[in-house]
């Protein structure tokens, strides 16, 4: 009777940035462990966890109402203390003539969101209060495949799910989820002497701008050739 073999692996790694300047401060950390594992020569298995931290409180030295405030000592201050923790995990089946990967990730996101009007860094009033939370999932699945011996393609997508809750200073608890589909496709084809003739349409995503106050605002998407 045969038995593969299972081979791990586990990496660890700690970052973290901090820095002071005469306007604020900034410190961002993260802790990610992954773990790699190899059930047989066409089986790779692979995942990663990871918490982050950060906390930044930055002075705009530029007024609030524009250029008419210079001098005044008047600005505005942004505080945002936030953190996180997700999670990653994906496995490739190579087969003869082609590849073929599928995972799944997910995140929580929690931010603690402050916006004053200062004078002399002396807090006036509130432009912004919002506490925030968000929780993310996504799957995915791309294969490529040596379709001839000179053309190979490729073909992927993803969906990702975003659920967002606020509490706003006023009291109210705006909350949204949606989701978004991204494709994609390519193709690979060898012509004699070394040269390659390559192309590739996908579509992606972000989230808007103003998102963590207003949770309906829709996703910016657009697409790449």
């Amino acid at each position: 009777m045969h038995h593969e073999r299972v081979r791990l692996g586990i990496s660890a790694c700690l970052l973290g940035e901090h820095v002071r300047f005469d306007g604020g401060h900034k410190r961002e950390d993260e802790e990610r462990l992954s773990l790699r594992g190899v059930g047989s020569e066409h089986l790779l298995w692979r995942s990663t966890i990871y918490a982050t931290q950060g906390r930044w409180q930055l002075f705009l030295t530029t007024p609030p109402e524009g250029g008419g405030g210079e001098g005044s000592g008047s600005r505005t201050e942004e505080e945002d203390t936030r953190h996180g923790f997700g999670a990653t995990s994906a496995v490739t089946w190579a087969l003869p003539r082609a590849e073929v990967t599928a995972g799944v990730e997910g995140r929580l996101e929690h931010s603690h969101y402050e916006n004053w009007f200062a004078t002399n860094r002396v807090r006036d009033s509130a432009q912004t209060l919002v506490v925030a939370r968000q929780i993310s999932a996504g799957a995915f699945v791309q294969t490529s495949a040596d379709l001839t011996h000179h053309f190979r393609g490729g073909l992927g997508g993803r969906y990702d799910a975003l659920g967002t809750r606020d509490e706003l200073a006023d009291g109210t608890t705006p909350s949204k989820t949606k989701g978004v589909v991204s494709p994609k496709l390519g193709a690979l084809y060898h012509l004699p002497r070394a040269v390659d003739l390559y192309a590739n349409v996908s579509r992606g995503f972000r989230q808007t701008d103003g998102v963590i106050e207003d949770p309906t605002l829709p996703f910016i998407t657009a697409w790449a050739y």
